[in-house]
């Protein structure tokens, strides 16, 4: 079982991916540029919620929160993986921004052969 905090944190994480869901079902129907480039702040604050999720995982455990060491592996990957799909549905508004010319080149380099 999850401590009522982690099983809140991810709850909440959960809540928070959905509504990027539909903010990139929005941006695919109306390809709003002022709306894409919300959903890609969208992907920012998710970076930056998980981190903050993940420290406060980290600090239930060096608290000895049985609940959260008996779940840490779960808990950890549930987070990593709401923030994958969270980043997924923010790819929406790549393109769009990417037409308009509202993106930077990437800084990767070319491939050598």
């Amino acid at each position: 079982r999850f401590s009522e905090e982690g099983a809140q944190e991810i709850a909440d994480f959960h809540d928070f991916v959905l509504s990027t869901a539909q903010m990139a079902l929005e941006v695919q129907m109306t390809r709003d540029p002022g709306s894409a480039r919300a959903l890609v702040a969208e992907k920012e604050r998710a970076r930056n919620l998980e981190r903050r999720l993940q420290h406060a995982h980290h600090a239930r455990l060096r608290d000895g929160n049985a609940d959260s060491v008996a779940t840490s592996n779960i808990h950890q990957e549930m987070l990593r993986e709401l923030k994958l799909i969270n980043t997924c549905f923010a790819m929406v508004a790549y393109p769009i921004l990417s037409e308009k010319g509202d993106l930077l080149d990437t800084r990767l380099g070319p491939v050598e052969g």
